[in-house]
């Protein structure tokens, strides 16, 4: 079941996290792990990213998992996606790179069943609606994330749920004893989604409903 698949890899990512310390290294030793322990037709995506608290660099290793949207000076961007999802080929080679966040900045991350759910005319709610809900004003990303959710369920209306979003309270992104955060956004094959809002500004930063590892 996908629910096993994902414990797995979360399991495995925590024993890799504190002996490798490069991104793409640790995602490519997931990769082949997923290889040789699941069937065919199952596969999982991933997300898997570093922030510096000192200099609020952002470093990720994606694997197939829909790429963040950063909110910017009321610009959404894509954060580039770099590879492709794991379990697949074990020869596959990851790449990772890295950002420099700002004071303000937004980003989004979230799986396709946020993209993907419909509504009675059976159309999907899609990126664009993301962006819109993205732009609307929000004092913090927990209010952004609040906005979206919103949206997607006045367009859903009463449509036989496919899909509910997992929520959780906002908390504190750097710890005072912590110099690094780590979270994993991560679904496998028919596994539940979720979505996840990160903003950094000059006063707090918080995580709404945030994977932690």
């Amino acid at each position: 079941p996908a629910s096993l698949i994902m414990a797995s890899v979360r399991a495995a990512l925590r024993a890799q996290v504190d002996n490798v310390f490069y991104l793409y290294e640790i995602v490519r030793r997931l990769n082949v792990m997923l290889c040789r322990d699941t069937e065919t037709h199952e596969f999982v995506t991933l997300f898997y990213g570093v922030v510096d608290a000192r200099s609020r660099r952002l470093t990720w290793c994606d694997g197939g998992h829909p790429p963040p949207l950063l909110l910017r000076d009321g610009q959404v961007t894509e954060l580039e996606s770099l590879n492709m999802v794991l379990g697949i080929d074990e020869e596959a080679e990851y790449r990772q790179a890295s950002i420099d966040l700002r004071t303000d900045d937004r980003l989004l991350f979230y799986t396709d069943g946020l993209t993907d759910a419909m509504n009675f005319d059976e159309e999907a709610f899609g990126k664009e609606r993301i962006i819109e809900a993205m732009r609307k004003p929000a004092a913090t990303a927990e209010a952004m994330t609040q906005n979206i959710l919103w949206d997607l369920r006045r367009f859903r209306g009463l449509a036989p749920r496919r899909w509910m979003p997992r929520r959780r309270a906002a908390s504190e992104m750097f710890p005072p004893q912590s110099k690094r955060m780590r979270w994993m956004c991560s679904h496998s094959t028919r596994a539940s989604e979720g979505v996840v809002a990160l903003g950094s500004s000059s006063s707090s930063r918080t995580f709404s409903n945030t994977p932690r590892i």
